[in-house]
């Protein structure tokens, strides 16, 4: 796309290679991107991400709807503990997340890298494509990956997602399912974003969640038809 859109692609500190900055790290970095939006004199960007990504982009979005043109949102949803518990609360997560913060806090990189590769071994179908991912986890903080998790399970955005008033597509992945589950995961899906006015749900259903690696082709067809109905049209 970089020889029809001019491209702003971030890394978040701490992950990556970028220092880290501790907690609270989700608010910071919602607050951070609308303010470069701002400061860079953006005209209403579409802003995409994948996973916490595409979290980080639904509450940017939310919090700013007159800065944003467009979400793309892969495989990131408004409240992760909800896709497979609907019950699920915030409070309730927030035990679970803290858990996992305690635990990453006293990771070495290389313990980082073991739970991430079995982590990984779920949610990408390509051994070689593990290993690409696994490059990034040993640039990654093991701190900042803990507090990331935590702060995203106990962040609910579910209502919070009706302020967004750009179009926004959700690109869910559903390869690990067989097809009698597939129904049930488009509905999962969905009610992340029953909130959302302008809201459309699309599931890659040969894809785990890293759906850039597992159905490439899949992706970009998805991503080139919203660019096609955005309002925003080919900038430089």
């Amino acid at each position: 796309y970089k020889d029809r859109y001019t491209l702003h692609v971030l890394t978040l500190a701490g992950f990556g290679g970028p220092a880290p900055v501790g907690a609270p790290f989700l608010p910071r970095v919602r607050e951070e991107l609308i303010g470069y939006i701002r400061a860079a004199g953006l005209d209403r960007p579409i802003v995409a991400g994948h996973s916490l990504g595409g979290f980080l982009s639904f509450w940017i979005a939310a919090t700013a709807p007159e800065l944003v043109g467009g979400v793309v949102a892969v495989d990131g949803v408004p409240f992760l503990p909800a896709l497979m518990n609907p019950a699920a609360t915030a409070d309730d997560a927030k035990v679970q997340g803290e858990q996992i913060r305690t635990m990453y806090a006293a990771f070495t990189t290389d313990q980082l890298v073991s739970q991430s590769r079995m982590a990984l071994a779920t949610m990408i179908t390509a051994p070689g494509d593990v290993e690409r991912a696994l490059a990034w986890a040993r640039q990654s903080d093991p701190a900042t990956a803990g507090i990331a998790v935590a702060e995203l399970m106990s962040t609910d955005l579910r209502r919070d997602v009706a302020a967004i008033t750009a179009p926004t597509l959700l690109i869910g992945a559903s390869g690990a399912a067989p097809d009698t589950m597939q129904p049930a995961f488009q509905k999962a899906y969905e009610l992340q974003l029953a909130a959302a006015p302008k809201a459309r749900v699309i599931m890659a259903t040969k894809a785990r969640h890293f759906i850039m690696f597992d159905d490439p082709a899949f992706l970009f067809a998805a991503l080139d038809e919203f660019l096609a109905g955005s309002a925003a049209g080919p900038r430089r």
